[in-house]
């Protein structure tokens, strides 16, 4: 074969190869539904519809199409076997859509699916075997949807998944059965949702592979047992700020130590932490250990009255901690008329943090026999300005009660409940004793304004009888 014959072969065969891969392309976008866009990329192909407007997936789709791409559509549920006769599918990703329920079946026949992507969807419900038969699943993405709870047995056959996203949604607890089958799980968000609680063995299936959990922006009040069960020897990232974990005991420095040991980090910022005490071990853990904590000097003491501190700065040393001490007693007198002596003796909370205690006030009046309407009067007046004397000296005892003294050390500054019901009880018990005496004023008064007009009658008899004796 000469030089000109071997060159006109090779030229048909490019012509051929040109040639399919013409028609492949004409037959890829003639059938790829409106107003959906469909290619050809890395060996697989794809489809991607946009603001499309169609309710239901359609029936056109390329059967041989690798990964799906849905974004704010007008879907709002699927039908059981929907994605069946696109077994190449080996990504689903469904974005901003309005479905609201998955049901069970919806991904059967998806044999080689390994993503899984459903996030902001406003999705509500997942049945139990949603996800039953995609064994080969490694990637999981249900994050900012409206999920409250989840089944314990939703991930049953899911032992390769690699990825969960369970972040942005509702969910307020973990149980120990919803990670049981998820021994190959290395990266887990749990972050911003309501979770309160996570059981004790929620980790442990997982736990020689996590690598990263975060469980940032949820409403944890202690550090989660569940942790213990993380005991992977590689790079550990653990998310715990912005809960509400005030305490951090001391049994948890093992798992600190295992964070720091594989090069790991944790982060704690955003969290109402109260420097006791019982609080110093993780500053001393801190301040050796820094490359460890994300966000070290982020990490704050919280006080009452909103002011902070940084932990790694906190001088425990200048703190009082609880103790058994006996309580600073202040003593207060007010005289109001030589007649009455009123005295106020009040406990005032010191550097401990024993409930408020308040005496109960012990009132001395003495007064003269009362002989004539005048002397009566006078005294009436003097017990008037007793009740006065008494109301004012309520408001001073409870000024002085509620007022912080400039000489008390205490980390409390406010008095809390118990506090403020014995004030309110003693209060009550100087106002019940000052109507008493209000009223019995009031009666000694109303008893003497009667007396005195049956000795004006009887002077007026007596007159008139006098005169007409006189008269006679």
């Amino acid at each position: 074969m000469d030089g000109n014959s071997r060159l006109h072969v090779r030229f048909d065969k490019i012509l051929i190869f040109l040639n399919l891969v013409f028609c492949t392309l004409i037959s890829l976008s003639s059938s790829c539904p409106s107003p959906c866009v469909c290619g050809f990329q890395s060996g697989s192909k794809w489809i991607e519809c946009v603001g499309a407007n169609f309710t239901t997936l359609p029936n056109d789709i390329p059967l041989d199409t690798n990964l799906m791409f849905l974004t704010n559509t007008k879907i709002t549920s699927f039908s059981a076997n929907a994605f069946s006769k696109l077994s190449h599918l080996v990504k689903i990703e469904l974005l901003q859509n309005k479905i609201e329920n998955i049901t069970d079946g919806v991904f059967n026949g998806l044999s080689k699916l390994k993503t899984l992507n459903l996030p902001n969807n406003g999705i509500r419900r997942i049945s139990s075997n949603a996800f039953g038969g995609l064994t080969t699943l490694t990637k999981l993405s249900l994050s900012d949807n409206k999920l409250t709870s989840l089944p314990e047995d939703m991930l049953k056959d899911q032992a390769n998944l690699n990825t969960l996203h369970l972040n942005g949604n509702n969910l307020t607890r973990i149980s120990s059965d919803m990670l049981r089958k998820q021994t190959k799980l290395a990266i887990l968000y749990l972050n911003k949702n309501q979770i309160q609680s996570i059981e004790d063995k929620a980790f442990e299936s997982a736990g020689k592979t996590l690598l990263m959990v975060n469980l940032e922006n949820n409403r944890l009040t202690s550090l989660p047992r569940a942790l213990n069960g993380i005991k992977s020897a590689q790079l550990i990232q653990i998310g715990l700020g912005n809960n509400l974990i005030t305490l951090i005991p001391q049994e948890a420095e093992p798992f600190f130590e295992r964070v720091k040991n594989s090069q790991g980090k944790i982060s704690l910022s955003g969290n109402p932490l109260v420097c006791t005490s019982g609080l110093q071990w993780l500053q001393t853990w801190i301040k050796q250990n820094k490359k460890h904590v994300q966000d070290y000097d982020e990490v704050m003491c919280a006080k009452v009255g909103g002011n902070t501190t940084k932990l790694i700065d906190y001088n425990f040393n200048s703190t009082v901690f609880p103790e058994t001490t006996a309580p600073t007693t202040t003593s207060t007198s007010t005289t109001t008329a030589p007649t009455s002596t009123i005295q106020i003796t009040t406990i005032l909370p010191s550097t401990h943090t024993s409930p408020l205690t308040t005496l109960k006030p012990q009132t001395t009046v003495s007064t003269q026999p009362i002989t004539t309407t005048t002397k009566l009067l006078t005294d009436w007046l003097t017990s008037t300005s007793r009740v006065m004397s008494i109301t004012e000296a309520l408001t001073r005892a409870t000024d002085v009660i509620t007022r912080k003294s400039p000489n008390v050390k205490s980390t409390q500054e406010m008095p809390d409940e118990a506090d403020m019901t014995a004030l309110k009880r003693n209060k009550y018990i100087i106002l019940a004793t000052c109507l008493s005496a209000a009223f019995i004023g009031l009666v000694v008064f109303v008893a003497m304004y009667c007396f005195q007009s049956k000795i004006v009658k009887r002077d007026k008899v007596l007159t008139t009888r006098y005169d007409r004796v006189r008269i006679v």
